[in-house]
């Protein structure tokens, strides 16, 4: 498919005003570190910075305190959060159930939620994974019962980032049985349905999960019983949430290789500037050998080619052009973007040598980061095997 887009002065603006954010914040690089290293905290300047700069309300019509501005400019704040040097998942998971309220919310819901989070007031947490069913989404168990203008939630989600911090979490949950689908000859895509609730709603417990990779945020398993859920409260059709669903996970991935491609990015120039300022042999900096030119000369040239695909994406999310295309290329720009992060902070380890494993170099720190990204929320062997099947056809793998 040929792609007929530029920047237009507006995005350029945006993109400019996104680096010149963190930028600012430079002067604070300590202070973060603290935090989102040692304390595993989101800094609430940051977040703060990101509002202010309306970032947040890049997906939210004008009408409702948004910019319209698009998934693009989100692409811009995320790829700079990464440039700076530390990356976060609560924009992304913010973005993402934002994303499903502004496009499939009700007009209740739109008036209720979307002033406050184009402003930044409200912080979000996606509840979709489940212990038993790993990456299989359509084996989830927790259900929700609808009971007069209620519906009474039972189950459990794991690994749940930001779920101590965030204001709502997006819960995708069963409002219809494998066996009456079954019975009815419906296709596996239906009976799942997506609600709008705290984190902290009575029923809910959270049991703190000790990971490492996720810089600013903790992990969480929940437990949900007996969760009162206002019926109004469900986003999109009752039965036809993996649909709505499905674009926040095209934002997710899409971001998710512009937090990488920023993490890329922070690494190949502390790697430069080391390069051009360490001096071992003849009194010649190391950025003359070959050995340390050529892994970051392949790093630019994929960054470049990387960019456009994923700006391309954003693009063609914005478009609302055809979904399958958009999720190719959504899940294309994942893949690449986390392991071209990976080849980044392996190259930066190389040109730092021993240094790079030091802790205060803010070197090592990413190569969990970036493996972790690699992993999920899709791993990339998934990501391969969807397009061997549906961009191949070749016969299913799993």
């Amino acid at each position: 498919m040929s792609l007929n887009f530029t920047l237009n002065p507006e995005q350029v603006e945006c993109r400019k005003m996104a680096q010149d954010l963190f930028r600012r914040l430079e002067p604070k690089r300590a202070q973060f570190r603290e935090q989102i290293l040692k304390k595993k905290e989101f800094p609430q300047e940051i977040w703060n910075a990101l509002a202010q700069g309306r970032f947040m309300g890049s997906l939210i019509p004008r009408k409702w305190g948004g910019t319209e501005s698009g998934l693009i400019n989100m692409v811009f704040a995320v790829e700079a959060m990464g440039g700076f040097g530390f990356g976060s998942f609560l924009p992304i998971l913010t973005q993402m159930a934002t994303v499903c309220v502004a496009r499939h919310g009700s007009h209740e819901l739109h008036e209720k939620l979307l002033p406050s989070l184009a402003s930044g007031q409200i912080k979000c947490c996606i509840g979709a994974t489940e212990a038993h069913s790993g990456m299989n989404m359509f084996a989830l168990k927790t259900f929700a019962e609808a009971q007069g203008n209620f519906y009474v939630i039972n189950g459990s989600k794991i690994y749940i980032s930001a779920a101590d911090i965030a204001d709502a979490m997006l819960l995708i949950a069963r409002t219809q049985g494998v066996e009456d689908c079954e019975e009815e000859g419906l296709p596996k895509t239906i009976g799942f349905s997506l609600f709008w609730v705290s984190p902290k709603e009575k029923g809910i417990t959270q049991e703190y999960i000790p990971t490492r990779g996720e810089l600013s945020l903790k992990q969480f398993a929940l437990r949900l019983e007996n969760v009162r859920v206002p019926a109004e409260n469900m986003v999109g059709p009752e039965d036809g949430g993996v649909f709505v669903l499905f674009d926040a996970m095209n934002v997710e991935r899409i971001l998710m290789a512009a937090l990488a491609l920023g993490l890329s990015e922070y690494c190949l120039k502390r790697s430069i500037d080391h390069a051009l300022k360490r001096k071992i042999f003849s009194g010649v900096p190391i950025g003359q050998y070959q050995a340390i030119q050529h892994p970051l000369a392949e790093i630019k040239i994929r960054q470049e080619a990387l960019r456009l695909m994923i700006y391309k994406a954003a693009w063609l999310f914005d478009q609302r052009k055809d979904p399958t295309d958009t999720g190719f290329h959504a899940n294309c720009t994942k893949y690449l973007a986390t392991e071209l992060a990976l080849k980044a902070v392996d190259a930066a380890i190389e040109t730092f040598g021993g240094k790079g494993f030091d802790e205060e170099n803010d070197i090592i720190h990413l190569w969990e980061a970036v493996r972790l990204l690699k992993a999920t929320p899709l791993s990339n062997n998934m990501i391969l095997n969807f397009i061997a099947e549906h961009e191949l056809r070749l016969p299913r793998s799993y």
